[in-house]
């Protein structure tokens, strides 16, 4: 674990922010991600100027380089080739919006070298292109003009003939209403970007991307793993029109927020092919094996960012709405406020609760580690998460720089543990229910 906070009990330091973007629409048709149906079919000429989106936020010595880049994933490789390119005391935290109308982001995952139909393999050509780009988008910040950042989240609850404008994708899955607008910063939604189906060929946002061009800020997607966008006329101009409609309630605001980082190891079981996994792709166990455990992340980490007593957990992967309903249960012990992000830093597949792992289908053939991996990304979050209260508890409040410190682990029983001895409380409310408690 690394926990970098600014702590004072006199002066607070001024929280500034820094923004930049820039494009990253590759010199050559490369192959679309996403949707395995288009083959190996190269994006066509139009469409939308796909970009890197940077917010530094810096206060004293601690920055943070939050990105938001218009593609599917954010493979692990691509984090470390970024973090390489950027000063040492910058902290990345890099995320997808998972538009599915982007070149294929397994092309830059160093670990993705096995063939599979539908799905890029590894060029390490275009890894060092895309990490060069999203580098100098990010050093571009770095000097840009700063301003004061004030913390000002709000939310609404948008919607279409009566309903939200996301709606589940499987058994377990349930809507969540919350539509996310942070400081002039950032906006979070939770809904896959799939308003477009695999017939378009164009560089597209989708939604994310539609909503970054109106709004002019960041934007995130949060617990998508089993949300789909509710359709609505107008594709994603439509729908951005509907999320901005919603009239917005203030949630926290303070014109002089203290900004925290801590970030958490995930304890992945080895990498571990699903019966669903098997099934849908018609491979015997010992391939289904051979091919997991070559292109599936063996570490991963969440990063938690607290703006007082807001905290953005960014986890790596597509999280459902069981996982964001038991950390926004664990964040409320710990007295915050959570807003999750999805597809941050790397990607290690779809992120179930046990339940839902059991349940199979496709979400479950996309989740690499085992039943358990939901709950042990749910621990990490925990972790982060008590990290942060004691961090805002005044417990290190005679410093007034960051501080670094390494975990000595959790003392508390891990959940996946408690999980498997049948004790575990589950979650019994939505996370939009949640969040407005």
């Amino acid at each position: 674990m690394v926990l970098a906070a600014l702590l004072g009990a006199a002066t607070i330091p001024t929280l500034w922010v820094r923004r930049n973007e820039a494009s990253i629409v590759p010199p050559e048709p490369l192959p679309l991600g996403g949707y395995t149906a288009r083959g190996d079919h190269v994006f066509e000429p139009g469409g939308d100027d796909l970009k890197a989106r940077v917010a530094v936020l810096e206060q004293g010595s601690l920055r943070v380089a939050l990105v938001s880049v218009e593609m599917l994933t954010i493979p692990g490789s691509l984090s470390r080739a970024v973090r390489e390119r950027l000063p040492e005391d910058v902290e990345l935290v890099l995320c997808a919006t998972h538009t599915h109308c982007a070149p294929d982001s397994q092309m830059l995952n160093e670990r993705m070298t096995a063939a599979i139909p539908g799905i890029a393999t590894f060029k390490r050509r275009w890894l060092e292109w895309y990490a060069q780009e999203i580098a100098l988008a990010v050093r571009g910040a770095l000097v840009a003009k700063p301003s004061p950042f004030a913390l000002d989240l709000r939310i609404s609850e948008p919607t279409h003939e009566g309903a939200w404008l996301n709606r589940p994708r499987r058994k377990l899955g349930r809507p969540d209403s919350a539509f996310s607008t942070l400081g002039g910063m950032a906006t979070l939604y939770s809904a896959h970007p799939t308003l477009l189906g695999d017939d378009e060929r164009r560089l597209r946002g989708d939604w994310p991307g539609e909503l970054a061009r109106q709004t002019g800020l960041l934007p995130l997607v949060g617990a998508i793993g089993d949300r789909s966008p509710t359709p609505v006329p107008g594709g994603p101009e439509g729908y951005v029109r509907r999320l901005l409609a919603a009239p917005a309630k203030r949630i926290a605001a303070n014109p002089e927020p203290i900004m925290r980082l801590a970030r958490e190891p995930i304890a992945l079981a080895p990498a571990t092919p699903s019966q669903s996994f098997m099934e849908s792709n018609k491979v015997p166990e010992p391939l289904a094996k051979l091919l997991v455990g070559r292109f599936a992340e063996p570490e991963a980490e969440v990063t938690v960012l607290s703006l007082d007593g807001v905290a953005l957990i960014f986890v790596p992967g597509e999280p459902t709405s069981g996982i964001a309903t038991l950390v926004a249960s664990r964040a409320a012990q710990a007295s915050l406020f959570p807003l999750m992000v999805g597809l941050a830093t790397n990607w290690i597949g779809y992120i179930l609760t046990p339940e839902d792992y059991d349940e199979g289908g496709y979400e479950g053939s996309l989740a690499f580690h085992g039943r358990e991996t939901g709950l042990r990304v749910v621990e990490a979050a925990s972790r982060a998460l008590d990290r942060i209260r004691a961090s805002r508890s005044g417990s290190e409040a005679a410093s007034r720089t960051p501080r670094a410190h390494r975990s000595t682990g959790s003392s508390s029983r891990p959940l996946w543990s408690v999980a498997r001895s049948g004790s575990a409380v589950r979650g019994s409310v939505r996370p939009s229910e949640a969040l407005w408690r």
